[in-house]
């Protein structure tokens, strides 16, 4: 599998959406009009997800830039990529931008470094950076909800919350429902199962958040399940042609289908159980696989989808 850090669709999509209210989560006061770049420049290679510039009304007066980036956890490769982001961010703005991580998980060691040094080969150039990051995890829900901001949805399944889980579903539903269009708030409520699962395995949870309905009929959800699945078959045909020959090829696609499939169950269940990964990426039969890739996108539960791929369970589910 391929390890580096890639955007989370669903993060992504509250940052290009809410970059203001975002910022003002991380503590900062926009002066301006808040806008991604990476929908507003046309690059040749590609823009930070979390590269953002805050425009003052007065355009004699420069612009800020912010990267902001959504972290599950306090891992040990998000300061290689943060450090990439801002080196990137500042060939881009010709500016250093203000840099903030928002940790939606506590992870084993509480702590995420918050700066990171790389040396050359030779020693003869280094290149080092720093951020602030913001412990989401450790926000009171009640604060989130008193601000009534559509943005801050998702979150309540993170911050510390002594509510029941079910009422806190139906708060955030009843938040989406009057801050949204139809479409936009079929979205958010996707982002809101796929948060909720970091803390919770209640069904009643996800029955109020919508259920599979809201994953079937969520245009984020299917466009970034078509996408993984275009790219798991391209990756394959790649691998294969790699090869050489048409054992390579069949080896190649079926791999990258079975990375399709594990992407996707990433998405929906953040805390997949030990050995899933395993057991999806072992399995060579390529029509099994297009029925697991469908089976992930429905299956209500993780339970539910290990029944589909052959072989004895490992681990616990």
């Amino acid at each position: 599998m391929d390890t580096q850090l890639k955007p989370d669709p669903a993060t992504a999509e509250l940052v290009r959406n809410f970059s203001h209210e975002l910022l003002e989560l991380a503590g900062v006061r926009p002066r301006g009009k808040v806008t991604s770049l990476q929908s507003k420049l046309a690059q040749t290679t590609k823009v930070p997800d979390g590269l953002l510039q805050d425009q003052p009304d007065d355009p004699a007066l420069p612009a800020d830039y912010y990267l902001l980036e959504l972290a599950s956890y306090a891992e040990s490769r998000v300061p290689k990529q943060m450090l990439g982001d801002l080196a990137h961010s500042y060939g881009i703005c010709g500016d250093l931008p203000e840099a903030y991580v928002l940790l939606l998980r506590p992870h084993a060691h509480q702590g995420l470094e918050q700066e990171h040094r790389v040396n050359s080969r030779q020693g003869s150039a280094w290149l080092g950076g720093g951020w602030t990051s913001i412990r989401l995890f450790e926000r009171d829900v009640e604060d989130l909800l008193a601000h009534q901001c559509v943005a801050y949805a998702p979150f309540l399944f993170v911050a510390r919350s002594e509510r029941d889980p079910v009422e806190l579903a139906e708060a955030a539903v009843a938040l989406v429902q009057a801050n949204t269009t139809e479409m936009r708030g079929v979205d958010l409520l996707a982002i809101c199962q796929v948060l909720a699962r970091f803390q919770y395995n209640d069904p009643r949870v996800f029955a109020t958040l919508g259920g599979m309905q809201v994953l079937q009929e969520s245009p984020l959800f299917q466009e970034f399940t078509e996408k993984l699945v275009e790219e798991g078959e391209a990756r394959g045909r790649a691998e294969g042609e790699a090869r050489g020959r048409a054992e390579g090829e069949a080896r190649g696609e079926a791999r990258g289908k079975a990375e399709s499939v594990v992407s996707v169950l990433r998405l929906r269940f953040p805390l997949l159980p030990v050995g899933v990964e395993e057991r999806i990426l072992a399995v060579q039969d390529q029509a099994v696989l297009e029925q697991l890739l469908h089976r992930a996108v429905q299956c209500p539960g993780v339970p539910e989808f290990l029944r589909g791929i052959p072989g004895p369970a490992e681990g616990p589910v």
